[in-house]
């Protein structure tokens, strides 16, 4: 018999926990499936009539890391420039009545340093919405820090750390005992909390390509959950770089033949069961990308970004992809559903309809329908949903 679930609205009914996921679990996917649809038939006709899955918020460029592959940290933005912590819980709230269930990503800069950023957390969690964080873990050797995400409800964080070996990390973050903070953070959280859900993701560049099957089996012995691996990319934030940026960056990894190699065993390593969290198809092409960054549209022959993609910067600023601008408006000029719909917004769909630039960034996949089966499936048995 299960526990008995107060406030049910069902008298007599007894639920026990495992039911209430499994049916909490269904609620969402027959809701994602609904708008999973409603995208395919926006596809073809771009007028904003499907709501998007996945929601990113940069609460703040600020950062106390000094990452050498993003110029965020060098903006110089101050905090009262930015939309404040009550603001955001009004716009996700709005955001929520209007779309409903979604993935919600809060990213940086570093989250952390956002004052009142686990109010947030809190009232995320409290709207049953299952956020993404990504933290360089700087932060969280605070106990203040710590204790604020562990108590926050939070079910899951994603750490940036690139490899086993700390002097590499430390280099191309900017910040001598980065690596050692952010594996503290990591081991303190599965000790405290083992039920969270840890995500390290890795750059593959040239000095860290040599590591890789260490690092998946060192991240393993830690207690991690996932790890998640992205090729180098121009630099983040930068407002321009070269069509041949490649050619002259040290960390991009030239040996075709280590890639060649590294790729299989990591192949291998996703085939027998690790915690690699990259698609089965990925790594073949990330050999191609190394090849020539300039032909890989890596993940898609379409990119359905208009529909599935809602990003806002720390201002309210919105768009749909941060490759190119497709700015549509911003969370203060009114509803959003409104600016969602407008024909700005219709404009920026048809230009990402027909783009073709070379794309790499993995958070921003266009997901098949199998594939989002899958996903979701993964997620409910990690706990995420």
């Amino acid at each position: 018999m299960g526990v008995v679930s107060r406030g049910s609205g069902w008298p007599g009914f007894h639920m026990g926990w495992g039911d209430m996921k499994i049916a909490r679990a269904l609620t969402k996917a027959s809701a994602y499936g609904k708008r999973h649809l409603m995208q395919e038939v926006d596809y073809r006709l771009g007028k904003g009539w499907s709501k998007p899955d996945k929601v990113t918020i940069r609460l703040t460029q600020r950062c106390n890391a000094r990452c050498l592959m993003c110029d965020f940290w060098k903006t110089k933005t101050r905090e009262e420039d930015e939309i404040p912590i009550p603001r955001w819980i009004e716009v996700i709230e709005e955001l929520h009545n209007w779309i409903g269930t979604f993935f919600l990503s809060l990213t940086g800069g570093e989250i952390f340093l956002k004052k009142g950023a686990y109010d947030l957390l809190r009232r995320v969690v409290e709207l049953d919405l299952s956020p993404t964080i990504l933290s360089n873990g700087l932060s969280l050797s605070a106990e203040k820090h710590l204790n604020g995400l562990l108590e926050s409800g939070v079910q899951s964080i994603n750490f940036s750390i690139d490899g086993v070996d700390p002097e590499i990390h430390d280099k191309f973050r900017g910040v001598p005992g980065i690596h050692s903070a952010a594996t503290r953070a990591v081991r303190e959280i599965k000790r405290r909390k083992p039920e969270m859900i840890v995500t390290l993701v890795c750059i593959i560049m040239r000095e860290t390509i040599g590591q890789l099957v260490d690092y998946v089996k060192w991240a393993e012995d830690m207690g991690v959950d996932r790890v998640l691996f992205q090729p180098i990319m121009p630099t983040f934030g930068k407002s321009k770089s070269g069509h041949y940026w490649y050619r002259t960056d040290d960390r991009f990894v030239k040996d075709q033949d280590q890639v060649r190699q590294v790729m299989a065993e990591l192949i291998a390593l996703r085939d027998n069961g690790s915690i690699i969290a990259n698609g089965a198809d990925e790594f073949g092409k990330f050999q191609a990308y190394f090849a020539d960054p300039n032909i890989v549209q890596i993940h898609r022959t379409r990119c359905m970004l208009g529909q599935t993609n809602l990003n806002i910067d720390e201002f309210g600023k919105m768009d749909m992809c941060y490759m190119f601008d497709t700015k549509i408006g911003n969370v203060n000029d009114g509803p959003i559903s409104k600016t969602w719909t407008s024909a700005l917004a219709r404009q920026k769909r048809k230009e990402i309809k027909q783009c073709r630039r070379p794309c790499m960034a993995a958070c921003y996949r266009s997901f098949t329908l199998a594939e989002k089966i899958r996903l979701f499936l993964e997620y409910v048995r990690m706990g995420k949903i």
